[in-house]
């Protein structure tokens, strides 16, 4: 028999290097389907030992070995002093070799990269003896993620600014009605800190009819997949608030169940300032209907917005059957074809922002008639053009009938005191001359007593003709038109001046025009009429005091002053009103001569030209007496 082979047996040997090599081919194809490196670290011969894609992912030479150094320098500066303590834990005797860390690496032309490398430490001996002799491990670059998730750091930082400048909240809720996410700038608007929410169901929360409520959306919005908005208010941190609500699905993921979101703008502000706004509108419309007077909103192009109840009763008439027409096609206008047109320009006119105003008479349906004081005003936006007209009608029936009447008993009087006047002034001047008559041809016969006599007649009837002649002047005042020009002032003062020298120089008082006068464009009848009276009142009552009478005046825009002042006694302040009634000649004017007309005079004038007249006490004793009347400059 012939011997066999007795070599040592191959094939298990084969086997177990076929069975090395398919791991090893699985080992390499797992790290390049991880995009991994591997690394080995001789700590004991101080040799770096790195694959193709460890190579890679540092950017160093595919050279046998590197010393460690060399990759030290490629560690960002800012992470080289984290990753040496990382390494010095692992390589402690006293831990257990598990070494983990990301950071970031400069590759040669400059730019960042992020690698995240895991490894353990293999140790040699026991107890205090034990020490560390070889360090392998593997890396991963990891920069494309790391970018991502810095894309996402800086989204979620954007979405917190975006959600804090609208001042909104965002929740997420999962089908359950749990809170997953809760993004706010203002915990005041939550019912709990974000924390506290985070995990709980929204039942745990709210009350039940809002969580009721809540539920109710989320099963619509899942059914018909599309959002749903509504308002409701809710208790929170920061108080009451009320909430526009907009909860929408949100898709699903990789077969995990849909979530929802949960927009909440706090619109208390809003809401407040809507219902201040209806409670202005109720009190417009209250105003509005309620008015004795006739209101209605025209469009720019004369339609007819809105009329009150009071301009619909005039006709009888329902808001509606008018609303939406031209304004001159209502019942108000239709009557006189020359008023229409008259309105259709009056509307175009203020469509161009003028205002409008003018007097018609309406007829009703039963005939009546209503004088109507009539205004369009044009109703302007925030830029100025004209949105709206606003039409206004004030019934003065009453007040132009009682203006007639008035017009009718000015007349009257007017005609009276002329009567009067002439037919006193006719006996007057007779009785006078007779007076004089008689003295001239029996003074010589008369003793004392009948000379005073006849003094006294001749007297009374020179003061009897100078308050007939100041009657006169009063009920002139409102016949004399305005001149076409303005007059000086200054010599309206001269020529009264001139009128009361003799008396100035009687009484020795020194008579100034202090400020210059404005000119006017009065009557000089009228002017003179006022500096008259005032200088002749100054000069009665306060000139014999010795203190000088000063004039002066000024203008403010249409407004003018005028004033006379004296240094003499002063009126008592309760006298102060009554001393321009008509007669009234106060404490200080009983023993002066005088009509007690002309302050009343005065006083008229001044208000036929929209002003007034009054006196106050001068500085250091005296009064001085005011005249303010409207003129144009």
């Amino acid at each position: 028999m012939k011997n066999q082979s007795t070599g040592p047996d191959t094939t298990e040997h084969r086997k177990a290097q076929e069975t090395l090599q398919r791991l090893a081919e699985i080992h390499r194809l797992a790290l390049d389907a991880a995009d991994m490196g591997t690394w080995d670290y001789d700590l004991l011969s101080g040799r770096f030992f790195g694959d193709d894609r460890c190579r890679e992912i540092f950017r160093v030479p595919h050279v046998e070995s590197l010393r460690v150094d060399q990759l030290r320098e490629i560690i960002h500066p800012e992470d080289r002093d984290r990753v040496e303590r990382s390494v010095q834990e692992a390589l402690s005797p006293l831990l257990d070799g598990r070494y983990s860390a990301e950071y970031r690496i400069l590759w040669p032309d400059g730019s960042m990269h992020w690698v995240h490398a895991r490894g353990q430490v293999s140790f040699e001996g026991e107890g205090e003896a034990r020490k560390p002799v070889r360090f392998t491990g593997l890396v991963m670059d990891f920069t494309d993620r790391k970018t991502v998730e810095g894309r996402l750091v800086n989204n979620e930082k954007r979405l917190q600014q975006f959600i804090g400048a609208m001042d909104e909240i965002v929740f997420e809720f999962d089908c359950e009605g749990r809170y997953l996410n809760v993004w706010s700038e203002n915990e005041d608007l939550l019912k709990l800190p974000r924390q506290e929410l985070l995990g709980r169901r929204v039942e745990e929360i709210v009350p039940q009819e809002m969580a009721e409520r809540l539920f109710e959306v989320f099963k619509q919005v899942r059914i018909t997949g599309r959002p749903i908005t509504f308002e409701y208010p809710l208790e929170v941190i920061g108080g009451r608030r009320w909430f526009l609500a907009r909860v929408a699905l949100v898709s699903p993921v990789d077969g995990e169940e849909p979530t929802f979101s949960f927009l909440a703008r706090d619109i208390t502000n809003m809401k407040e300032l809507e219902e201040r706004l209806q409670e202005a509108e109720r009190k417009f419309h209250g105003i509005f209907d309620d008015s004795l007077q006739f209101f209605g909103l025209l469009s720019t192009s004369g339609k007819l917005m809105a009329v009150n109840r009071t301009a619909c009763d005039f006709f009888e008439i329902e808001e509606w059957e008018v609303v939406g027409k031209p304004f001159w096609e209502t019942p108000w206008w239709t009557y006189s074809p020359d008023l229409q047109k008259k309105l259709r320009h009056a509307i175009k006119d203020a469509a161009q922002g003028e205002c409008i105003r003018f007097e018609t008479t309406h007829v009703g349906l039963n005939c009546n008639e209503l004088v109507v004081d009539f205004s369009l005003k044009p109703f302007l936006d925030d830029s100025g053009k004209v949105e709206l007209l606003i039409a206004e009608g004030h019934d003065i029936t009453e007040r132009k009938q009682a203006e007639e009447d008035l017009q009718e008993a000015n007349r009257e009087l007017d005609a009276f005191v002329h009567t009067i006047s002439h037919d006193l002034r006719t006996p007057l001047t007779a009785i006078f001359g007779y007076a004089q008559l008689v003295k001239g041809m029996y003074e010589d016969r008369l003793d004392e007593q009948g000379l005073n006599m006849l003094a006294e007649i001749e007297k009374s009837s020179g003061r009897m003709n100078n308050m007939l002649v100041d009657l006169l002047a009063l009920a002139t005042v409102g016949k004399i038109q305005r001149p076409a020009e303005p007059l000086d002032t200054n010599l309206v003062v001269q020529d009264a001046l001139a009128t009361l020298a003799e008396r100035i120089s009687g009484t020795g008082v020194e008579v100034n025009i202090v400020e210059t006068l404005p000119a006017l464009q009065l009557p000089h009848t009228h002017l003179v009429q006022i500096f008259d009276n005032l200088i002749d009142n100054a000069v009665r009552y306060a000139g014999r005091s010795g203190g000088p009478i000063e004039i002066g005046g000024d203008r403010k825009g249409e407004r003018v002053c005028l004033y006379v002042r004296d240094h003499g006694p002063c009126i008592p302040p309760k006298e102060r009103k009554r001393i321009f009634d008509l007669f009234y000649r106060g404490s200080t004017g009983k023993k002066t001569d005088g009509t007690g007309i002309g302050l009343a005079t005065v006083q008229k004038i001044a208000r036929h030209y929209g002003g007034e007249a009054w006196v106050e006490e001068t500085l250091g004793g005296g009064s001085t007496f005011w005249v303010e009347i409207t003129d144009k400059p």
